[in-house]
């Protein structure tokens, strides 16, 4: 026993020789205390009933199956969650949001990936931002600059529901009403022509649409 408490002193002192301490998480990091995080862990990677009970037990909402009806589609299975009594939601609102931090950095770091995959280059030196109309260029790709879209970057500014991949990057949206709200004003425009000095309008995306028409930047060199 002494000869093992030996080495393991041995061990921390190498450690601590090697590895710079730091004094905060890395940001794809939550607590070890996040219940969230760790009742995740144990379903996902551990069959001990016990350790899986430890984590259950500290969540403060009771979780139980429920069925019920939706729409047309038959039955469909629902968790209910209700308080548990005597419990807060503060500590689970504080880990969701822990959660949410560490799920954002991992989602910037897949869409870099996805950048470097795709040559797209999201740094625009500001002499060429607005050198090909009043829209601001927004990436560069194969030696082209572009208007409209990024790819997965835009993703949840555009609408998550209408999302198809690939299908609108590059794409710039002209509402003709001369008051109308642009909602997105990285794409939106009430001139078009103003907005991008070289771009076409997409029939297909455009067939029962009235007051706002897509178009797509075809790219400056």
């Amino acid at each position: 026993m002494l000869k093992l408490l030996f080495l393991i002193s041995l061990i921390n002192n190498v450690v601590s020789d090697l590895v710079h301490e730091y004094n905060y998480s890395p940001d794809h990091y939550v607590d070890g205390n996040n219940i969230i995080a760790s009742s995740m862990w144990a379903l996902g990677v551990c069959s001990c009933i016990g350790v899986v009970c430890e984590y259950k037990n500290k969540l403060p909402l009771n979780i139980k199956p429920k069925d019920g009806k939706y729409y047309d589609e038959g039955i469909k299975s629902y968790l209910k969650l209700s308080l548990k009594e005597g419990q807060s939601l503060n500590k689970l609102r504080t880990d969701l949001n822990e959660m949410k931090k560490a799920i954002d950095f991992i989602e910037r770091e897949e869409n870099e990936k996805k950048k470097l995959e795709k040559n797209i280059e999201t740094y625009i030196p500001h002499n060429i931002k607005y050198s090909y109309g009043t829209g601001e260029i927004r990436f560069k790709r194969d030696g082209k600059y572009y208007h409209g879209i990024i790819g997965e970057e835009d993703k949840y500014k555009f609408n998550i529901k209408a999302w198809k991949e690939n299908y609108y990057e590059k794409c710039m949206w002209h509402y003709t009403n001369p008051n109308s709200r642009l909602p997105n004003k990285e794409w939106d425009t009430r001139d078009i022509n103003d907005f991008c000095n070289n771009c076409t309008i997409q029939p297909s995306m455009n067939k029962y649409k009235r007051t706002c028409f897509i178009y797509k930047c075809n790219g400056h060199s």
